[in-house]
């Protein structure tokens, strides 16, 4: 519901959907319409599939999205090795 107020994020946004044959039914159908959702909503979408073995498929999808994350903090010209958030967590934890 929260995607109706983003309007100067449509221009800017794109969702990366990490897909697998591997994935159930109902799930590869959830996918499918929450891309329906996203792109009524004017925001653009782009599936990577990923194939093999599922232990292979989620360490692929956990290698790519660390090096998308790591190349975003770079383009935004942010240091990807901080994290904040992270560490007020840790230290409100201890």
């Amino acid at each position: 519901e929260g995607l109706g107020s983003l309007k100067v994020a449509r221009k800017h946004w794109t969702f990366v959907f990490m897909e697998s044959k591997n994935y159930a039914p109902r799930i590869r159908k959830r996918f499918a319409i929450t891309r329906q959702v996203i792109e009524k909503q004017g925001f653009k979408t782009k599936s990577i599939f990923f194939t093999g073995a599922p232990a292979a498929e989620v360490l692929k999808m956990l290698s790519f999205s660390s090096w998308l994350s790591y190349y975003l903090a770079l383009l935004g010209k942010k240091n990807p090795s901080a994290t904040p958030w992270v560490d007020y967590f840790k230290k409100r934890l201890a």
